[in-house]
């Protein structure tokens, strides 16, 4: 820097002197000297005085208009007079207050202008103007000048007076904010280091919880959080709270195990947050080994702490305390018998969530996304008493709904069988024929075989069945399963499906269980017989059949499978060569070894409804999962609420338990077949003959083949002919046939009743059931698409019409033809002769509710009707006008109710088939009212 660009030095004065201030010549100087002097002083005195002097009198020559008034004229006189009163209160008041009058001036470096005296003279000249204006509109009239100066020096000076007043508040204002924004400024910077020391706090949270730390460090963490601020502990509790969550989802049970110290920092903290003890009661809940007792004091106290205050916001928390219960009780005796005081806590938490939440939905929604639901297990070993006490009868009622979405607790209300049981009264329970005792053989039978040798491998099948059905087994089950397995092999019985599906069938039937239980799952005959009082008085049940009888006995469902009333009781009791002690005393009915026989005596044989046994839905040409429930209900195609029918679920049981027994199988011993029983195919005789029509039996005693060992039977294939020499009809609906060439004396079963055999004397209307009835069914929903916002065609319809064409309302062409090319009609007789039919069938489906019905037969062109072993003059040929058939069954209807209905108002012929399963609804050109055996 140039010397003359050196700033100037005579300025740069330490501050904490004064600065003096040196004139640039010596006339300033003189000057300043000269008004220190005295007499400049009294100069300066009376000068003032003789000013104010003049400004005095020219002010009364102003008011006197003396000699203004004559140039100025009035208005310009009473102006002048406001402005100079301003002008002079103004300035009073600047002297009066401020001592001084400071005259205009740049201050600044000259940035900024100060009005000093201008600005107190132009501030009373408003004053007094707008006083002048405020008194004219008040109508304050001055009467002459001298009111109007006092006017205007009052307006002058209280104008000054305001504008100060004004100015102040500003000024106080402005330093009050000044203080604020300080605060502020020193608030924001605090918060800044909070906010450092919150990050730093939340980033070793987040290591701690993902990694873990050493028990030194994570003692110091808990330190932090406990001295945390309360803005901070809500960040904390919120990520601890997520993180229990999602680690609880994914089954992460060190990350659950991490945020428990964390709660229990935040509660050491503040304990009286109910929320904190909430979270750690669930992340004790949550462990892989739950402390169950410290997750149930930990819920106590949330639930203290929270009162009555936010319940519906926090009802969890008495949902999860009843779950804790049930799981520390369970866990303690292996029972859900608890004691009365646990279970009236358990029920009172329970209601307490049912009063503000849908309980039920809560469960659903559980159950279907596959979450544990140990409330569901607890009620349904406990629903009989539930459904008996007063205060939780509405409550059990709805869950017993729930329940039977997945097991049949209670049976359905059927009718039985006016031929079979002599009524047509309604009853809930199993149908059952009355037949002779066949658990005894005659002379030409055999006992079971005495033998201990496994068929299955117990350790294999119980493994498999851990994997299958994700159960532990219980010694109780243990026990069950051991004597159904014991039962399977002193059997004569080889297919594995059946031991499968009546594995399945007692899983259903004791809600997973797999020990008999009585109705409902009571403790006791009481409650039982209180349970179904309770659903009888609801209307959940058409009829009380838990009354005692005259004998004092109640036969409410009891055992593996629910059998219900005293004809049952008896009929199987007899059946497993027991007489009438188990009539005479129904509780035997839950003895293990009596109800494993009950279980197998009323499949094998078709005890439990007529003639649906297990041979019919498993044998070598079929297999049928689904179409098996018919062996012990008419309920498969009942749809429950997760849209799966109790058919479907029972067949999935039975393929599990299936693959179950498969693994464990063990290779029998062949035995070597009977001798003079050699399969023969001999040439068409031209006497008496007999065709096996399916796979079936030859036997050597009219009993049931599942009870005959390997050489008292004869397997026969489908198609195996046999010349006859002569034959007559025996017991148990067989018929003993002396078989042509020296083949020995056997006996078959009556083609009248189970279609095993054509024969040449008895062929009774010679109608075939067609097979194909699962697939018919499966092709309902298919149908129902394929028709939707179609119009019915009636009776135009034509042979090469497409299949989805509606013939009425609900009943497609393809129905009638099977979808089959080789069945489509060829003549407009045959789609005059099936509209008719269809007619009818509308009719039964609006008077059976409009369940869907399935068509199992329909048109079948001759050499169609001769594979399937049709009549020669079969109606289902629909060969001449007039003359059609049609094979239907409606799955949500008792076969025999629709068999009953349509004997009663179907003008034509009716085939009761209703034993196999379906209806025959036929024409002849004759057009006779008929009925006939299927």
């Amino acid at each position: 820097m140039r010397q003359d660009q050196q700033p100037n030095q005579q300025f740069k004065q330490p501050l904490n002197q004064p600065q003096t201030f040196k004139p640039r010549n010596k006339t300033w100087l003189t000057r300043a000297s000269g008004l220190r002097e005295p007499a400049f002083r009294r100069w300066r005195v009376l000068s003032t005085f003789l000013t104010g002097f003049a400004i005095g009198l020219f002010y009364v020559f102003l008011i006197s208009g003396w000699i203004l008034s004559p140039v100025l004229g009035e208005t310009g006189q009473i102006a002048l007079v406001l402005i100079f009163s301003g002008i002079l209160g103004g300035v009073i008041y600047t002297i009066l207050v401020d001592g001084h009058v400071e005259m205009p001036r740049f201050v600044d470096n000259g940035n900024q202008f100060e009005a000093g005296l201008f600005g107190d003279i132009l501030l009373g000249i408003a004053g007094a103007i707008v006083l002048a204006y405020l008194a004219e509109n008040f109508n304050v009239v001055f009467e002459n000048k001298v009111e109007l100066a006092a006017a205007g020096l009052v307006g002058g000076y209280g104008g000054r007076a305001i504008l100060q007043f004004a100015l102040n508040r500003v000024f106080k204002d402005m330093a009050v904010l000044e203080v604020d924004r300080e605060k502020a400024l020193k608030g924001a910077y605090q918060r800044r280091l909070e906010r450092l020391d919150s990050l730093q706090l939340m980033e070793e949270i987040s290591q701690y919880l993902q990694a873990g730390v050493s028990a030194a460090e994570q003692d110091e963490l808990c330190g932090q959080i406990r001295q945390a601020p309360a803005s901070m502990k809500k960040q904390i509790f919120k990520t601890a709270k997520e993180t229990r969550r999602t680690a609880t989802l994914a089954g992460e049970t060190e990350r659950i195990e991490r945020t428990i110290p964390i709660f229990q920092a935040l509660i050491a903290g503040d304990a009286q947050q109910h929320a904190y003890y909430a979270q750690l009661a669930y992340a004790y809940k949550d462990l892989a080994s739950p402390d169950w007792l410290q997750a149930l004091q930990q819920l106590d106290r949330a639930i203290e702490l929270r009162g009555e205050r936010h319940q519906a916001q926090t009802w969890k928390y008495e949902m999860s305390r009843a779950i804790v219960q049930i799981e520390r009780s369970h866990q303690a005796t292996n029972r859900y018998d608890f004691e009365t005081q646990i279970t009236d806590q358990i029920v009172q938490d329970l209601l307490t969530v049912a009063n503000i939440y849908n309980l039920e939905n809560l469960l659903r929604a559980a159950r279907n996304n596959s979450i544990p639901v140990p409330i569901l297990s607890w009620f349904q070993h406990n629903q009989a008493e539930l459904i008996a006490r007063e205060d939780t009868t509405d409550l059990a009622l709805k869950l017993v709904t729930l329940l039977d979405e997945e097991h049949s607790l209670t049976a359905n209300t059927r009718e039985i069988d006016a031929e079979l049981a002599g009524s047509s009264d309604k009853r809930d329970g199993l149908v059952i024929r009355a037949a002779a005792n066949a658990a005894s053989l005659d002379h030409a039978g055999s006992p079971l075989a005495d033998t201990t040798a496994h068929k299955l491998d117990r350790k294999l099948f119980f493994d498999s069945y851990r994997s299958a059905f994700g159960q532990r087994l219980t010694q109780e089950k243990v026990s069950s399963l051991d004597a159904v397995l014991d039962y399977w092999d002193q059997s004569p019985h080889t297919d594995l499906r059946w031991l499968a599906y009546a594995l399945a069938t007692a899983h259903h039937e004791t809600g997973s269980l797999m020990t008999p239980v009585r109705e409902g799952f009571a403790k006791s005959d009481a409650a039982a017989i209180k349970t179904v009082e309770v659903l009888y008085a609801r209307g959940r049940i058409d009829w009380n059949y838990a009354k005692p009888e005259a004998n004092g006995q109640s036969y409410f469902g009891r055992g593996l499978v629910q059998i219900t009333h005293k004809e049952n009781y008896l009929k199987l009791g007899k059946a497993i060569g027991i007489g009438t002690e188990l009539y005479d005393n129904p509780s035997l009915a839950l003895d293990k070894d009596i109800s494993v026989k009950v279980l197998f005596k009323g499949m094998v044989d078709g005890l439990y409804r007529p003639v649906h046994k297990l041979s019919k839905y498993f044998n070598p040409g079929n297999e049928d999962w689904y179409g098996a429930r018919a062996i012990i209900n008419g309920d498969k195609s009942y749809r429950q609420a997760s849209g799966v029918t109790i058919g479907q679920m029972i067949a999935n049981y039975g393929r599990q338990f299936y693959k179950c027994c498969k693994a464990a199988a063990i290779a029998p011993t062949q035995k070597p077949e009977a001798e003079g029983a050699q399969q023969r195919t001999p040439q068409q005789p031209s006497g008496d003959w007999m065709e096996a029509v399916r796979e079936t039996w030859l036997t050597r005693s009219p009993d049931p083949v599942e009870l005959l060992s390997a050489e008292y039977k004869k397997h026969c294939s489908l198609g195996t002919r046999y010349a006859v020499d002569s034959y007559k009809k025996d017991r148990n609906e067989h018929y003993l046939v002396t078989l042509a060439q020296g083949a020995g004396d056997w006996y078959i079963l009556d083609s009248d009743r189970e279609n095993h055999w054509d024969t040449t004397w008895e062929n009774d209307h010679g109608e075939a059931k067609e097979s194909g009835s699962t697939e018919a069914e499966g092709r309902l929903e298919q149908t129902r698409i394929e028709v939707i916002n179609k119009v019915p065609v009636g009776e135009k319809l034509t042979p090469n019409m497409p299949f989805d064409t509606l013939i009425t309302q609900h009943i497609a062409y393809g129905e009638l033809a099977k979808y089959q090319e080789a069945r489509r009609f060829v003549h407009a007789h045959q789609c005059k002769t099936a509209y008719e039919l269809c007619v009818f069938l509308e009719k039964c489906r609006k008077h059976f509710g409009n369940h869907p019905l399935v068509i199992t037969s329909g048109y079948r062109p001759r050499l169609i009707n001769a594979a399937v072993k049709g009549a020669r003059d079969s109606e289902h040929l629909y060969d001449v006008p007039s003359k059609g058939a049609i094979d239907f069954y409606i799955p949500a209807v008792n076969d025999y109710d629709l068999q009953n209905w349509c004997l009663n108002h179907y003008p034509f012929s009716v085939g009761k088939g209703a034993y196999k399963g379906f209806v025959h609804l036929g024409i002849r050109p004759a057009r006779k009212r008929q009925a006939w055996p299927y």
